[in-house]
């Protein structure tokens, strides 16, 4: 575990004790450990007391980090591997990897064993507190307990603040009725309610007045402009809840979301990018 990692776990410990027996604790490290763990995140737990629940940080996770990890292992293992997984997992894996034949049954001790041989693949050997409940109170922390499903539409929501500035720019009537279509209801609820706002913020011009009306090529738009919102509004967010973030995600998306996190100097900018997503989530 790297050193800022086991800095920052002393610092949640020595914040659940009396504040002078923390202080006579944090005097015994080195000044430059010292700075180092105030300079660095303040997880809200106690290291000690955190117990993660694996099955739901298991069905927490994209299936597609699942498929890259577990494409690593022989047939056999694999099924094995599954099996060991949440429910919701099952089906995804089963048609990345082809499988029809029913996964095996595995016993008790079994199953708590290869549980924790996919917690040490998934967090590449490192023994850290993954508790969503530990990050640092982002203003959106409750984007953390939508599920994988919920959080790509999520996603998928967020672009549509890109593409109401631009929606009066599409001319052809039938390109707006694909449009609507396309959306899911909420989606649709969302876009309708938006359309006429003046703060919606833009990053960037999609391109609507010479869309050529491919509805695919304009939903993997809209979903890596959702990406972006999501990489801005988490710029400097502690690594508990960045990781929990990414992992709900592609590792496709997670690599834009690396590149798109950029930070918003302009604090109107960044309370309106909050409260728009805010208001997205109650319509999930």
């Amino acid at each position: 575990m790297k050193l800022e990692k086991q800095l920052a776990l002393l610092r949640a410990f020595l914040r659940t004790l009396d504040p002078n027996k923390a202080q006579a604790l944090a005097a015994l490290l080195p000044q430059k450990d010292l700075d180092l763990m105030l300079a660095g995140p303040a997880y809200e737990c106690n290291p000690l007391k955190t117990k993660v629940k694996l099955p739901d940080l298991f069905a927490s996770i994209h299936p597609l980090w699942w498929a890259e990890l577990l494409s690593e292992l022989s047939p056999q293992d694999r099924l094995l591997f599954i099996a060991a997984l949440p429910d919701v997992q099952h089906a995804p894996l089963a048609e990345h990897f082809e499988i029809s034949q029913e996964l095996p049954k595995l016993t008790p001790p079994a199953r708590r064993y290869i549980e924790g041989e996919l917690y040490l693949l998934i967090t590449k050997g490192e023994l850290v507190v993954l508790d969503v409940q530990c990050g640092e109170g982002h203003p959106l922390h409750r984007v953390l307990e939508l599920d994988h499903r919920k959080f790509q539409s999520f996603i998928d929501h967020l672009g549509l603040f890109d593409m109401a500035t631009e929606l009066k720019k599409v001319i052809r009537s039938s390109h707006i009725k694909d449009i609507e279509e396309m959306l899911s209801d909420s989606e649709l609820q969302l876009l309708t309610s938006i359309k006429d706002r003046r703060d919606l913020l833009q990053f960037g011009e999609i391109g609507m007045s010479h869309w050529n009306g491919e509805l695919d090529e304009l939903r993997q738009v809209l979903h890596r402009r959702g990406v972006n919102r999501l990489a801005k509004a988490f710029f400097g967010a502690d690594d508990i809840t960045k990781w929990h973030l990414s992992h709900r995600m592609s590792p496709e998306d997670c690599k834009s979301f690396n590149d798109f996190a950029i930070e918003t100097k302009d604090k109107k900018v960044y309370d309106i990018l909050i409260k728009q997503m805010e208001e997205t989530l109650e319509l999930l």
